[in-house]
């Protein structure tokens, strides 16, 4: 049950981190 818990934060987590990555790189070649 513990582990379902850590999946389930990590989820949100992981995709909050990749858009800002993708922004980050976006704004960088956009200027």
């Amino acid at each position: 049950m513990n582990e379902n818990k850590k999946e389930y934060s990590f989820s949100p987590l992981s995709i909050g981190l990749g858009i800002t990555a993708i922004v980050v790189v976006l704004f960088t070649l956009w200027d």
